[in-house]
């Protein structure tokens, strides 16, 4: 599917596809977008769909389930939703999609262009 010329993968879940567009739309009204994050946000898109969907896994069967011996083993849709946050949140984070890293871009865009040695001077 195409989203605003971001092509987005096809089977992504109702949810997933609704918060990468708002990514999407939030990145372009803030002239954030290039044409070269596309991999970048169908990887976010993806991992973050896994997650959504690994978690309803866990929330329906449970956090165990019966192993192979009749033993109580992790679910393994847990280590799925965990790998799969882990990288929404790197992601999230080098786009300035966290609290943390939106802070620190706007720190950056507030920054002058003068050196630490002007700004400096200016207060002697």
């Amino acid at each position: 599917m195409e989203y605003k010329k971001i092509l987005l993968p096809d089977n992504l879940s109702k949810e997933a596809d609704r918060y990468i567009k708002k990514v999407i739309d939030w990145l372009k009204k803030s002239d954030k977008l290039n044409a070269v994050d596309e991999g970048a946000l169908r990887i976010l898109a993806d991992s973050y769909d896994q997650y959504i969907k690994a978690m309803e896994c866990v929330n329906q069967i449970g956090l165990t389930v019966a192993g192979s011996r009749n033993t109580i083993v992790a679910n393994p849709a847990v280590r799925i939703a965990k790998d799969a946050k882990s990288t929404c949140l790197a992601l999230m984070t080098e786009i300035g999609l966290t609290l943390k890293s939106r802070s620190k871009i706007s720190n950056l865009d507030q920054d002058s262009d003068e050196s630490p040695l002007q700004e400096l001077m200016k207060t002697l």
